[in-house]
This record gives structure tokens, C-alpha cells and sequence, in this order.
């Protein structure tokens, strides 16, 4: 029977057959390899059982193709699809020369990345433009890395002359997101000869970039290079006066909205939820509008309101100060400009004490990988006054206005902005820890911002390149900066004895010359090289001589199984406590012990009968009522643990005893030399055998005569 004596209703038969039988194969058989031979096998059996259509089945591709769509049609409502399955009936459906635009619209409603690879990895050229193209597009979007973006581009000069305007349109979104500034311009070129064809979609293109520009929701610099070649495009492929006026109309909007095209009305370190520095510190609130207008603040709290104004500079930033606020809250702050898009609301404000946490990956280390960190979380959930805000990893070659990104922005502590139940989470242990402890004991409104990458160097955190580069953040008040870094410099100590000061005295030209500055040293390392780690925590010591400083050394908190790896100790509630000691000593002024025991006096004894012996003597306001010795055992190797205590006897340090006698750490060696210096848990897994009554260690020292 030819196919087109098939009557309708024979058709419906068919339909209605397919899709029962897949909907009962697709719930009840699991098993992909069953589920393939079951599919052929019912179509057999409906041939045979229909014999009216049996050689126009067998002979009609056209059949055979409506057999493989219902089964597309089928899986595009299921909610889970086996990908391999898809990728064999596309395969049954290129071997029959069918058509697989059914398998490409459901690639581009659905996610399958490994069937959309495999279609772009088979299908003859002719077929992958335009829209086997979009699902590639939209995969590699997903993947948002600039691999992805440069794979595309290295197509478009391919895919140029099959893509219509409407394609251009969505790979100009999609290179919108990526920012692959320096390959944009091989899109662009595309995009011209695209729209070259198409002036009505060229001019609707304009105005949605021009219309994203405004509402900041894309990049400047992309809006205003796309903006410039699709215009000129035109204006070059049609020279009318209405063009060339067309063109000076964008070039003066260029120069009305360069201001804050793609900067925030509030700049993006600001907030809802956010804490700002209470008195008697004056916070700022800052961003950016159209060039001289006039700005407004209101802040309104239950007790009191306050309303002042000012004007934008002439490249729209603007900046008010607060008057000096107690701490306490909460307040709501309305600000307006006369742009009708410039109004911000922030509400649930609070003014306390902001820090700023700083550092490599330990400071980055997130509060679900610590030690108990169920119970740790939800132990969040009671400090509602307590603000977290974390930077985003970005990076730029040219001066920032702005942040790059955020990763949490201003909430409230809870369970969930402390980090989430899989591990994975937006904030710093050690900064959360210190934070929560400091609040217990002072119940004042605390803001952490916290800004952290693992593995980078000192020298990306010194200004003035670090400020200018990244971020313009240097207008909010803080009240202290904690830091955690050093790894990545180890090798270089000297190098970082000059660095680390010099860091923290340009940081304060920023923040305040007198601000605090708290930093850990370095916890346990088994590196090969045993001096590395150990000279490293000795130039980071040398920044206690700047003022207002003060370091929490990590040295005795080993984590040799942490699953982070030993260097990433999971103790990070006793790092905070001990930062949380150096700022209730130190700027709240409790009086609580905050560091471990000072030496201050070294004394050789007079060498009799073949002993050497040292004594060293402490500073008495930093025992915490006495000297306390433990037991140690080295977890590592003896090699990278070295000697509790050495002395230097003939150019060589020997391992030395070590006990306490009234208060002093005396220190012995059976020698008939004499000592040229001693040192003290001098190795990168040091054994920390003393302590003050606080429980807080004594740190590495090396004191030559």
C-alpha cells in the first residue's frame, strides 16, 4: 500500500500505538541495553500485527522516521532521559538518512552535553549551522571558561554565513557573559556581515545593548565596542544624513552614561544587612551616577532620622559620610539621585565593628571543612547580629572602580552563609570564628568582610598595585585587618622580612595608620626543605615591630590527616580564639592573656664540668600565672619535627635539653664549648613543648650572642 492511500485513521492507530508502548517501555524497563532492543522489537511486532502497513513500513522512510519521533516526543517529557540512549537513536536516525532536527530542538530545551558533542563531532558541516551551533553554544556557556568561549569563536568565521541575525544575537549574549575581551572583536566582525544583511535586526540589537547598558546588567566596555561597530556598520552601508546623525546621538551618549554604564548607583560592597564602623569612626556610603546631580541619604532608625545630600563629581562618583553612630540598630537608608533609575533602599543596617580578613587558602578555609562542623553551623543560626560579606575571586589587568564580584554579599550569620551542608560554603573558619568569639564577649554588632585566595604570593597583595587593580574598598572604615598568608613565599624569608612590614605599612596609607594589624603564623608543614617554613615563621615574626600589631601563631595546631592535606590544619576555631585575644586586649582592652609567652633575657651560666646551659627568662606579663611543659611525640617524620630546643656549639646547632626551673627555661648540652646562640621549635613541623598557663605556645625564637 503506498503510503498515501494511509488513511487518517490508520495514522492515529499507529500514533496511539507508539505512544502507549514507549510510555509502558520508558517506566518500566531500566536497563538501557533492553530498553534499545525493546523499541525495535515493538516496532516489529506492530508491523506484523498491522499488515495493511507492513511493506509501506518497511519500504517508507517517511514511517520509519515517525516511528524514532515519537520516541523523541516521548523522552522530551520525561523528566529523566539515559543521555547514551540518545545518543543511539540519534545515531539509528543518521545511519536512516533521517532527519535529526527532533533531536537537536530537544538538545536545545534540555541539557545533554555529551549527545550535543557527539552530534557536532559526526554531523557533516552543512548540518551543525545555525542551531546544532546554539546547543553547543549553550553547553560551552555552562561551562563559562574562556576555553569555552575561544572554541567558539575559532567557529565563527565557519558559522558566519549560516547564521541569521537571531543566532548572532545569542552568541553576542553569550560572549556578553564570558568577557573574552580580547577575541571579542573576531565576533564582532562576524556580527557585521551578519546585520550587514539584516538593518532592521541591526537597529532592535542596538537598542536592547543600549537598553542593558542603562540597567547594568552588562559590560561597559562590551556595550559601548558593540554599540560603536554595529552603528557604524549601518552608517557606513548607508551614508545618510539621518546615519551620520544617528552616530554623533551615540558618541555623546557614550559620554553622558560612560559614568556608570557598568558601575552600581551603590557601590556593590555596600548593602542590605551590612554593618557599618560605629563611632567615633564616620562610615561612608559611596557609587555612582550621571555627572553633577545631586544625591540624597535619609537614614532612619526607630529613635532617631537623619537626611543629608550631596553632588556627583564630574565622572558621577559621589560619597557621603555618616555622622558619628553608636553601635546598634537597625536603621534603613534610602538614598536617590536624579537619574529615575538611581534609587536604593538598604534596610536592616547596623553599626558595629567591621574586620577584614585577608590571606591564602587557610584564611579561605570554609567553616563546613573545620573540625564538628554540623553542630559548628548550627551554632550560626544564634548570632543574627553578626554580618558576613566575602569577595569573589577576580582578577583584571587594568584599574578597577569597583568589585570584580562577590561571592556572598551582605547576610546575616546562619547556617547556610557560613557554608552549606556538603561541604562547600562562602566563608573563612578562622574569620568566623574570631568574629563569634569576639561577639560573645563584647555582644557589639560585628561585620566581617572576608577576601582570600590559596596560592597567591605576597606581592598580590601589596599596594599599590593590589588597590588599583582590584577594587576600590579602601572607603570603608574598618576597625582592624586580620591576615593569614606566607606559604607561598616560603623558600624566600628574607625577601618576606622586608615585604610583610612593607605590606602592612601601605595598607594602613589606605585604611588608617594606626589600624590594627593581627596576622597567623604559620601552622605545621612536613616540607623536605626543613628550614623553609621555620624562616618564614621568623620573618613574619619581624612585623611585631610595628605598631599596633600582633600575631596568633598556629605552630603547635598540626592536622597531619587532615583530607585537605596537613597544611590546612581543620582546628580553625583555636586560630580565631587566639585572634579573638588579640582584639579583646588589644582594642576593646579586656584584660584576658592574648599571647603566648615573651622572652626577654638570654643568660649563659658559667660552663662547669662540661655543660653548657642557657637560661631564658620572660616577660612575667605574658605567663598567664606560669610556665606550663607538655609531652610531644612528632607525627611526621624526626627529620621535619627537628629538636624541641637547640644550641649553637661550634658552628652546628646540637639538639639541647630543656626543663623549667622557677619560672625560667633553662636550656642544657653536655659540651665544653661555649654557646654562640639558641633556638627554640626551629623546624617546619615544630615540637611546641612550652606554654603559659592560657594554654597559648611559645613561639619560635633564634637569639644569637
Amino acid at each position: 500500500m503506498p503510503i498515501e492511500d494511509v488513511s487518517d485513521i490508520q495514522w492515529k492507530v499507529l500514533i496511539s500505538h507508539i505512544q502507549s508502548v514507549l510510555m509502558t517501555l520508558l517506566t518500566s524497563t531500566k536497563d538501557l541495553f533492553q530498553l534499545k532492543e525493546a523499541i525495535i522489537h515493538q516496532k516489529d511486532i506492530f508491523i506484523d500485527n498491522h499488515t495493511q502497513l507492513k511493506m509501506s513500513f518497511r519500504h517508507s522512510q517517511k514511517l520509519r522516521q515517525i516511528y524514532f519521533n515519537q520516541v523523541i516526543d516521548i523522552l522530551s517529557g520525561v523528566d529523566t532521559v539515559d543521555e547514551d540512549l540518545l545518543i543511539w537513536i540519534y545515531d539509528t536516525a543518521r545511519q536512516e538518512s533521517f532527519d535529526s532536527s527532533n533531536v537537536v530542538s530537544l538538545c536545545l530545551k534540555r541539557n545533554f552535553p555529551r549527545l550535543v558533542q557527539h552530534m557536532w563531532d559526526t554531523a557533516p558541516s552543512e548540518m551543525k549551522f545555525p542551531h546544532l551551533f546554539l546547543c553547543l553554544c549553550r553547553m560551552k556557556k555552562q561551562e563559562s571558561s574562556e576555553d569555552a568561549a575561544v572554541f567558539l569563536l575559532d567557529h565563527m568565521r565557519e558559522a558566519t554565513e549560516h547564521l541569521d541575525s537571531e543566532t548572532w544575537i545569542s552568541l553576542a549574549h553569550l560572549f556578553e557573559q564570558v568577557k573574552l575581551r580580547n577575541r571579542m572583536f573576531a565576533t564582532l566582525q562576524s556580527g557585521r556581515d551578519v546585520f550587514g544583511r539584516d538593518k532592521s535586526a541591526l537597529m532592535a540589537e542596538m537598542r536592547r545593548i543600549l537598553l542593558m547598558a542603562k540597567l547594568r546588567h552588562t559590560d561597559n566596555l562590551w556595550s559601548r565596542i558593540l554599540l560603536f561597530h554595529l552603528f557604524t556598520t549601518l552608517c557606513l552601508r548607508q551614508q545618510t544624513h539621518k546615519m551620520h546623525r544617528a552616530l554623533v546621538s551615540l558618541l555623546l551618549l557614550f559620554a553622558l552614561f560612560d559614568g556608570f554604564l557598568c558601575l552600581n548607583f551603590v557601590s556593590n560592597t555596600l548593602g542590605s544587612h551590612m554593618v557599618l564602623q560605629r563611632a567615633p569612626q564616620r562610615a561612608r556610603l559611596w557609587g555612582w551616577t550621571v555627572a553633577k546631580q545631586n544625591v540624597s541619604l535619609k537614614m532612619v532608625s526607630k529613635s532617631a532620622t537623619f537626611e543629608t545630600a550631596t553632588r556627583s563629581s564630574d565622572d558621577g562618583s559621589w560619597e557621603i559620610s555618616l555622622p558619628p553612630t553608636p553601635a546598634g540598630g537597625p536603621y534603613v537608608i534610602t538614598l536617590k539621585a536624579e537619574h529615575p533609575d538611581h534609587v536604593a533602599e538598604l534596610t536592616d543596617i547596623l553599626f558595629g565593628d567591621v574586620y577584614i580578613c585577608s590571606g591564602q587558602s587557610n584564611m579561605g578555609f570554609t567553616v563546613p571543612k573545620s573540625f564538628n562542623a554540623t553542630e559548628e553551623r548550627k551554632k550560626a543560626n544564634h548570632y543574627p547580629n553578626i554580618r558576613l560579606f566575602s569577595a569573589a575571586q577576580k582578577t583584571a589587568t587594568t584599574e578597577q572602580r569597583e568589585l570584580l564580584g562577590t561571592a556572598l554579599n551582605w547576610s546575616g550569620a546562619n547556617e547556610t552563609t557560613v557554608g552549606t551542608s556538603s561541604g562547600s560554603g562562602y566563608f573563612s573558619a578562622a574569620c568566623w570564628f574570631f568574629g563569634r568569639d569576639v561577639y560573645d564577649a563584647t555582644h557589639i554588632p560585628i561585620g566581617l568582610i572576608a577576601s582570600a585566595w590559596g596560592g597567591t604570593p605576597i606581592q598580590f597583595w601589596t599596594p599599590p598595585t593590589t588597590n588599583k587593580l582590584c577594587n576600590d574598598t579602601t572607603k570603608t572604615p574598618v576597625n582592624g585587618l586580620w591576615n593569614a598568608m606566607g606559604e607561598q613565599n616560603a623558600g624566600h624569608a628574607d625577601y618576606y622580612a622586608c615585604a610583610f612590614p612593607a605590606m602592612i605599612s601601605s595598607w594602613r596609607t589606605y585604611f588608617g595608620e594606626n589600624l590594627p594589624f593581627y596576622f597567623v603564623q604559620l601552622a605545621t608543614w612536613s616540607r623536605k626543605d626543613n628550614d623553609a617554613i621555620s624562616e618564614l615563621r621568623l620573618s613574619q615574626a619581624s612585623a611585631l615591630s610595628l605598631p599596633f600589631t600582633g600575631m596568633a601563631s598556629a605552630i603547635d595546631l598540626s592536622d597531619p590527616k587532615s583530607p585537605y592535606g596537613e597544611i590546612h590544619p581543620r582546628n580553625k576555631q583555636e586560630v580565631g580564639r587566639r585572634l579573638s585575644l588579640l582584639a579583646l586586649h588589644e582594642i576593646y582592652r579586656h584584660r584576658v592573656p592574648h599571647g603566648g609567652p615573651v622572652p626577654i633575657i638570654f643568660q649563659q651560666v658559667k660552663n662547669t664540668g662540661g655543660n653548657v646551659r642557657v637560661d631564658v627568662s620572660f616577660d612575667p606579663d605574658t605567663l598567664a600565672g606560669g610556665l606550663v611543659m607538655v609531652d610531644v611525640k612528632c607525627p611526621v617524620g624526626p627529620e621535619q619535627c627537628g629538636a624541641v630546643a637547640e644550641i649553637l656549639i661550634d658552628k652546628k646547632w646540637t639538639k639541647a635539653g630543656y626543663q623549667i626551673e622557677r619560672g625560667v627555661l633553662a636550656l642544657t648540652l653536655n659540651s665544653t664549648g661555649k654557646a654562640l646562640g639558641v633556638r627554640y621549635a626551629h623546624a617546619n613541623y615544630p615540637l611546641c613543648a612550652v606554654y603559659n598557663q592560657a594554654g597559648l605556645p611559645l613561639t619560635p625564637f633564634v637569639h644569637n650572642f
